[in-house]
């Protein structure tokens, strides 16, 4: 007899939140928000190498069963949707915190203040951006494949699957493996958190973003230190973090208009780092096609297709 509880459990784990998916949506207004409104979204598929003729439901994309499940000894699941209960949580905060940033990015007034965003705000947004990074499928794997290699046959692999979740979705109380694993997600907070940061506005609500939403560029000389971000939030924001470097491009910490020069950079760079799919409340006109295509080296080096 199926009981309550597992009737009621979620299946489908969105790795990218249905509820970041909507600020891409056609459907989406940041004047209007509704819950129970249908919210699809157009797609380029890198394997069938074309754009959907018509926008799916967002439900439909970028989930995998039980994803973020651990299971005990026996091999069943315990503690069942805890960790998506858990991503469910911040999904709500990043809905609370996008509509502020909208609120304030639209308010031409703010932007000649020179600290856009308070420490409380860019705390949030560095820490979303390395849950996003880490509750990745492709993340999952990496990072379980280097556990395979540190401790070989000496844990089962559905122990192993587990841990790395405990690990890369710190939600739990106590980690499992003290190993250097347990470092990933203060590394990425640190690194994002040591990064000067900047909102750009595109009054035609026309970003995009990727299955693999947030692009970090590393610098040649020294891969473990990034040297750019950046990370669509809707359609028509987008956070550019960035060292001091590039301030002569980018202003530090303040609000800025998209121009075509940026909206490029963005589709290269979504499309050098996606997996499989480009996604936009839009088709993509010849203009942006032409910057997917010349992305395609880039995205070559990468390990794209």
């Amino acid at each position: 007899m199926i009981t309550q509880q597992k009737k009621n459990r979620t299946r489908n784990q969105h790795y990218i939140p249905q509820v970041y998916l909507r600020g891409f949506s056609p459907e989406y207004s940041r004047l209007e928000k509704c819950e129970k409104k249908r919210y699809t979204i157009y797609f380029y598929d890198f394997e069938k190498n074309r754009m959907t003729g018509n926008s799916v439901p967002i439900k439909s994309v970028c989930y995998e069963k039980n994803l973020y499940e651990v299971t005990g000894d026996d091999g069943n699941i315990i503690c069942q949707n805890f960790l998506e209960k858990c991503l469910s949580k911040l999904e709500n905060m990043f809905g609370k915190y996008r509509s502020d940033l909208e609120k304030k990015a639209f308010n031409e007034e703010n932007y000649k203040i020179k600290c856009f965003l308070k420490r409380e705000e860019k705390a949030f947004w560095i820490t979303y951006m390395t849950l996003q990074i880490l509750r990745l499928p492709e993340t999952l794997e990496i990072v379980e494949n280097v556990a395979k290699q540190m401790f070989g046959n000496e844990i089962p692999e559905h122990k192993l699957k587990s841990a790395v979740r405990s690990i890369c979705l710190p939600f739990f109380k106590e980690l499992t493996l003290g190993a250097p694993l347990a470092q990933i997600f203060d590394f990425f907070v640190n690194q994002l958190g040591s990064m000067n940061i900047a909102v750009g506005v595109d009054r035609a609500g026309r970003i995009i973003t990727s299955d693999n939403p947030v692009f970090i560029c590393s610098k040649e000389t020294s891969p473990l230190n990034f040297e750019k971000a950046i990370f669509p939030v809707s359609s028509e924001i987008c956070l550019f973090l960035l060292m001091d470097n590039d301030k002569e491009k980018y202003y530090k910490n303040v609000c800025f208009e998209i121009n075509e020069s940026f909206r490029e950079e963005i589709i290269k760079n979504m499309s050098a780092r996606a997996f499989s799919k480009l996604f936009s409340n839009h088709i993509l006109d010849c203009t942006e096609m032409r910057y997917l295509k010349e992305s395609m080296p880039m995205r070559q080096m990468s390990g794209g297709e």
